[in-house]
């Protein structure tokens, strides 16, 4: 499927992929993930051109592969599973699904039944399968050698009819069970799912909203608006990315302005191409009105238009086209912002209007190049397989634009922020390369201090090249006073608020982020990890899920499953899960989140034996190596469990050799050598852990102290354990009560009176913040 930028419809065969519990990876270990993340999507796009296909793009924590031959499709999606699927459990796990259907391709926008059909069948996968259409399996029926099993009928999202699907898996291997990612201790899963559903709406009483939580559905203010993503009337569909960036820069303008709620980018890029009513969209964002617009661009000159309007009566209010030259393209972002505040009746200040008055650049070519780099950030790039490649181009596009103009502040620090980002992301790990990042982010602060994009990427560089969280923290609160409303900045403050041990500052910014972005899926699960993991503020916690699971269209979803843990971890109750475990159809029994339930439930019980029974009818690689072993040594099976782990310590030392700052592989060294019976051994790498460790990271720093506890523990140091347990009890991120209970990783210290009175103790289960 050539790209000339023209619009082309085919048949293809669509292979979509994506990771398994990439969220809660990424809250345990963002760069290590990230690494992982890039070495399987080079293995993957290899794989890909072995059998004859095309990489059509990258989605953020997935691939989207295109084939010709259906055949050629699903016997790459086979062998991408045998490679990945027997790996361990810690490793990375990916979904697959794949869908026979029409593809459109317009520029480097791929749509279409193919793609939207195989995007939903990918989460019916399972770590080491593959899932299928009927479609598909009919055409690969009998010509390939895998193992099947049949899904039946499945309902899927915004799709009218339901599908028949098949789960199949390479030839000799066995179909798995549902994935079970989660750790010996349950409340872990709590860091990173999207806690709410359906069964928390009929089995847990639903109490009022505490003080500060965010509101299912504020009134709508007359002073609200959202910009739908501006449509590239250009002859060359291939500038969208110029669309995009004057797009992004209206909407920059209007966070200036302090009396007005703008939906953040991230919300509205959904309605791209919508066929949905305007009523529907601003009843959707709860805002009174919609701006929408065009660009078309044609040498020198520029075209923009827009028409605002009146969500409640589609009125429209008014319409403007500005034609000018391309130099003068900021005063007409300038001029829109202007006229939508008269519009809404909104004061402007001096101070803003004199923001809004600046012109960045007076060079158009320069502009060009920071837009182009700007698309590239914005497409997800640390995610990518070609990571390095496109973070390359993006520093040639920024050296570019800043030779063109050397008093381009916005330019140089974008520059600062990708030279602070290949160094971080070990791409080039040099004094120098961070030398460069800081001369970068210097020149643009002596240029515009007050610059917001200046300030944000200054924000960046002391994290990914100083490890400077109060820094960066004092210049998002800045951001703040120029960008009241600006939500991406109240979620990084959040970020950098929890990294530093403020939580309670940290919740807050949070719930910010949340409300002026509700649509955004990493703010709602920031806030509910925030409420739930960091916080217990569990009633807090099911009311948000409650209004998240009004979103969801599957009586068996993620959402619906997991709803069940939150009364789990306040008050110790499994009758919600086994209520769902028990209550589910028998058509939806074969569904892996079904199957994940029941592992759950035997680990909310306790049921050890169960655990272990489970855990030997999956497939190789499928269960954590460590948390296996753990489950045979709290059965008293220490001979298994260390013959499970032979070999284990030197296979992640490898990894360490390629990784050295991988908080995550030094904590399964320090279980795996403990249960092997060396605790010098798990000391020493929590010792290393440590001196990895960024100054002031209070995450990684509870993480080690947690693991030193189950060394301490199995070691039989118990005196000692139960002093650090006793502690990491009334910290966030630390360990809760009814968890601690019934976890395998306690083990050695069930029955003992001292931690059973810890257990008891309603503060030790109480809201932290």
């Amino acid at each position: 499927m050539s790209d000339t930028g023209a619009h082309e419809r085919r048949l293809a065969a669509i292979v979509f992929t994506d990771v398994a519990g990439y969220s809660a990876r990424m809250q345990r270990d963002e760069t290590g993930t990230m690494a992982l993340v890039r070495i399987d999507f080079e293995r993957m796009r290899a794989l890909c051109a072995q059998h004859g296909g095309e990489v059509l793009k990258s989605t953020g924590d997935g691939l989207l592969l295109c084939f010709s031959s259906v055949v050629q499709a699903v016997a790459c999606g086979l062998q991408i599973q045998k490679e990945f699927g027997a790996r361990p459990a810690e490793a990375l796990q990916h979904r697959v699904g794949i869908h026979l259907g029409d593809v459109f391709r317009e520029g480097h926008d791929v749509t279409g039944d193919g793609v939207n059909i195989a995007a939903r069948l990918q989460t019916r996968a399972r770590p080491g399968t593959v899932c299928l259409s009927q479609s598909v399996y009919d055409a690969v029926k009998g010509k390939l050698p895998m193992q099947v099993e049949s899904l039946g009928p499945q309902q899927f999202k915004n799709i009218a009819e339901p599908i028949i699907v098949y789960l199949v898996a390479a030839a000799g291997a066995i179909l798995p069970p549902a994935t079970k990612n989660k750790s010996p201790l349950g409340w872990l899963v709590a860091a990173g799912l999207v806690l709410a559903g359906l069964l928390a709406v009929l089995l847990w009483p639903q109490p009022a909203p505490a003080v500060g939580a965010p509101r299912a559905a504020a009134p709508v203010s007359d002073k609200s608006i959202a910009v739908l993503p501006f449509t590239n009337m250009s002859d060359d569909k291939d500038s969208g990315y110029f669309a995009d960036g004057v797009h992004e820069d209206i909407l920059t303008n209007l966070a200036h302005i302090a009396s007005l709620r703008v939906v953040s980018r991230t919300s509205v890029i959904q309605y791209r191409d919508t066929k949905k009513p305007i009523r529907q969209i601003a009843a959707e964002l709860n805002v009174a009105y919609v701006l929408e617009g065009s660009v078309r661009r044609a040498a020198n000159t520029v075209r923009v238009t827009g028409q605002l309007i009146k969500a409640s009566t589609d009125e429209h209010v008014w319409a403007q086209a500005y034609d000018r030259e391309l130099k003068d393209v900021f005063a007409i972002q300038a001029a829109l912002a202007t006229q939508i505040a008269d519009a809404l009746q909104t004061t402007i200040s001096p101070e803003q209007k004199t923001r809004l008055a600046r012109v960045p650049t007076r060079v158009p070519a320069a502009y060009d190049l920071l837009l182009q780099a700007r698309a590239l950030l914005n497409g997800y790039l640390v995610w990518d397989a070609d990571f390095e490649e496109k973070l390359r181009r993006t520093e040639s596009l920024l050296r570019s634009a800043v030779e063109l103009d050397p008093e381009f502040a916005i330019a140089w620090s974008y520059l600062g922020n990708v030279h602070s980002q290949i160094y971080y992301f070990a791409v080039d790990q040099t004094d120098k390369r961070r030398e460069m990042a800081r001369e970068a982010v210097e020149k643009a602060e002596k240029l515009a201090p007050d610059e917001p994009a200046v300030i944000r990427n200054a924000g960046a560089y002391d994290y990914y090249s100083r490890h400077d969280y109060a820094g960066a923290e004092e210049r998002y609160r800045r951001l703040l006073g120029l960008q009241p409303n600006d939500s991406e900045a109240y979620a990084l403050l959040g970020m950098l608020l929890r990294r530093q041990g403020k939580w309670a500052e940290a919740l807050e910014a949070l719930r910010r982020a949340y409300e002026l972005d509700p649509g955004n899926r990493q703010r709602q699960v920031g806030l509910l990890s925030a409420l739930v993991f960091f916080a217990r503020r569990y009633d807090e916690g099911a009311a948000l899920a409650a209004r998240l699971a009004r979103q969801e269209n599957d009586p068996l979803g993620e959402i619906t499953v997991d709803c069940a843990y939150i009364p789990f971890y306040a008050r110790g109750s499994t009758a919600e899960l086994a209520a769902l475990v028990q209550g589910t159809p028998a058509e939806l029994r074969m569904r892996p989140e079904f199957r994940a339930a029941q592992h759950d439930l035997a680990e909310f019980r306790g049921d050890w034996a169960e655990l272990a029974r489970l855990d030997a009818q999956a497939p190789a690689g499928e269960a954590s190596r460590i948390d296996v072993g753990t489950t045979l040594a709290a059965l008293g099976r220490m001979d298994e469990a260390r013959q499970h782990l032979n070999g284990e310590p030197d296979r992640l030392r490898n990894r360490l050799q390629l990784q050295p700052g991988n908080l995550d592989l030094y904590v399964a060294l320090a279980r795996s050598e403990v249960l092997l019976g060396h605790k010098e051994e798990a000391l020493d790498a929590l010792k290393q852990a440590e001196s990895h460790r960024p100054a002031g990271d209070r995450l990684d720093e509870t993480e080690i102290r947690r693991t030193h506890c189950f060394v301490l523990a199995w070691s039989g140091d118990r005196e000692a354990a139960l002093g650090e347990i006793a502690a990491l009890m009334r910290s966030p991120g630390g360990f809760t009560s009814h968890s601690s209970r019934v976890s395998a990783y306690f083990a050695p210290l069930h029955g003992d009176p001292a931690f059973e009175a810890m257990l008891n103790d309603p503060a030790n289960n109480a809201p932290l913040f």
